[in-house]
């Protein structure tokens, strides 16, 4: 009798252990490093495909991995991070990042192709990769919110992203080769309380960077203005691939 039980739960652990063991290798189907490995030099062609791994690699993921109680999460690609847009998501929001409208290839031309994304509930944003003689070299996020400009509050949400995405950004890269706030208007630094600083940046009176360097890729986060309008971006720039952008300035 007391063999028999012994045999009984030898089979209990070994079966548990299986079972664990393919649910473990379930899930690290969904968030192996390279399921978003885009890299530089990648045609459009191996840029889609990536692109499509990826989106079917999310929904994996969330099934296995996401509650209301741990809603956040991040799959790190190859050379360019590309995760971004379901860091922070949360299940009541899985469905709007993972529908018909999100992720949705909206141009694609020789030279580039531009999805249409939420990122950490900003939607929409856009996934730009630049090619040059078919090979990516350049890909940025322009993050379009729509705020009322005329509120400061909503104004100073694009700070308050800007740095939730530096520290995310440091959290893999560790400290920025710069990181800088610039005052165009000095006057306006001294009077301006911070409820006043997103509408500092909207006049052109203030701008952000930060600017990390890895041996691939340079990647520039910012926030500015053009025509009144706050302009948040994250871009990545190939080290070894011509971008058409003055590299020097970095």
């Amino acid at each position: 009798m007391k063999k028999s039980i012994a045999v009984m739960l030898l089979s209990l652990i070994v079966l548990t252990t299986l079972t664990t063991g393919l649910a473990q290798a379930n899930r690290s189907r969904a968030y192996n490093p390279n399921l978003r490995a885009t890299k530089w030099g990648m045609n459009r062609a191996e840029v889609k495909a990536a692109e499509r791994h990826y989106t079917q690699a999310i929904k994996l993921y969330s099934a296995n991995e996401i509650s209301e109680q741990n809603p956040f999460y991040r799959i790190f690609s190859g050379v360019i991070d590309l995760a971004f847009s379901v860091v922070g998501t949360s299940v009541s929001d899985l469905a709007k990042a993972n529908n018909s409208d999100s992720n949705l290839l909206v141009r694609d031309r020789p030279n580039e192709l531009v999805y249409k994304l939420e990122v950490m509930g900003i939607y929409p944003t856009y996934l730009n990769y630049n090619f040059q003689n078919d090979k990516v070299n350049q890909a940025t996020y322009s993050f379009e919110p729509d705020y009322n400009l005329n509120d400061p509050d909503q104004l100073n949400n694009y700070i308050k992203h800007y740095y939730q995405l530096q520290k995310l950004l440091g959290d893999k890269y560790s400290q920025p080769k710069t990181n800088d706030v610039n005052w165009t208007r000095k006057y306006y630094r001294n009077t301006l309380n911070d409820r006043g600083r997103g509408t500092a940046v909207k006049w052109g009176f203030l701008n952000y960077q930060t600017v990390w360097v890895t041996d691939d890729t340079t990647i520039e986060l910012k926030l500015y203005q053009d025509r009144f309008q706050p302009i948040l971006e994250l871009n990545y720039y190939s080290n070894h691939y011509e971008t058409g952008v003055d590299m020097s300035k970095f």
